[in-house]
């Protein structure tokens, strides 16, 4: 009885090896697996990680032959991402985008199919962009200059999980408040929080302020006050970026008001800075040569 209940389990040990080896075959050539792949281009700041591969070498190639490449895209953070997909470097490339949704912790793969008429020999390149939003949010405690003890510094900092940085220069988290009424000039920066990709286009961005009193110049110079949010994007500079930083600081000025709280401080005032934007990440160069 037992030598019979080993022999049996070798031969199921064997039907799952040769089951398993089928399956891969099936998957290779059906192309959902593949050895010829660039690896897959990931910061920690940026929410998503492109990889392209194929299902067979792309170096001598004869002219008109299919080849198939996959492009994935993996979605790092914790809501969906639309994403466009294009690609560029050869001639012989259509011009073509397509649009996938990637969801929290998954990837979405896309199979292209291109041939050359001629002999060619470059390399293939995968952009992905997506549209972002980015927030800083900066708590602000105000100190009677005579206030000798140590303030709150009033409620948590936050900032997003997202590939640009946004701050206000030079905002301290608590600000001696003068004698009398003080305008100060701050300027708000906004920068590329990893080297990878890049920041292609700002659509809108805004302020909103709790608790304090901030101007800003408008483009024909008129200063404006803040009272609760306003788009800044909408009616001021054209903001514009350049190595993925904003090329202009946008500036803004905090009118600071003497405190008059018996404690010798005040808390509960935030400066809030959001933005949305373009960001586009490009895969390794994939070659290719046909002859």
């Amino acid at each position: 009885m037992h030598k019979r209940s080993q022999g049996g389990s070798g031969i199921a040990i064997l039907a799952v090896v040769v089951i398993a080896i089928v399956a891969i075959a099936y998957m290779y050539n059906a192309g959902y697996l593949n050895f010829h792949s660039q690896p897959a281009l990931y910061n920690s700041t940026v929410p998503i990680a492109l990889s392209v591969s194929s299902t067979s070498n792309l170096l001598n190639l004869y002219p008109q032959q299919n080849m198939k490449i996959i492009s994935s895209v993996y979605d790092y953070s914790p809501d969906p991402i639309n994403v466009s997909l294009t690609s560029f470097g050869c001639a012989f490339l259509p011009l073509a985008k397509k649009y996938v949704e990637v969801y929290p912790g998954s990837s979405s793969s896309l199979v292209w199919n291109f041939s050359s008429s001629s002999s060619t020999s470059c390399s293939i390149t995968f952009m992905a962009c997506f549209n972002s939003v980015s927030f800083t949010n900066y708590p602000i405690t105000l100190k009677n200059p005579s206030f000798s003890g140590t303030p709150p510094s009033g409620f948590e900092s936050s900032s997003s999980f997202t590939p640009l940085s946004l701050s206000v220069d030079g905002l301290a988290d608590i600000v001696t408040a003068p004698p009398t009424p003080t305008n100060s000039t701050y300027y708000i920066s906004a920068s590329q929080s990893g080297a990878l990709g890049s920041t292609s286009g700002l659509k809108w961005l805004d302020i909103a302020v709790g608790g304090l009193t901030v101007y800003y110049t408008s483009a024909s110079g008129a200063v404006i006050p803040v009272h609760g949010f306003v788009n800044l994007s909408s009616s001021s500079y054209q903001l514009n970026f350049s190595s993925g930083k904003l090329i202009s600081p946008f500036p803004i000025q905090l009118e600071t008001q003497p405190v008059t709280a018996a404690s010798g401080y005040t808390t509960g005032a935030d400066i809030n800075i959001s933005a949305g934007y373009n960001y586009c990440v490009e895969s390794s160069p994939m070659p290719v040569s046909v002859s």
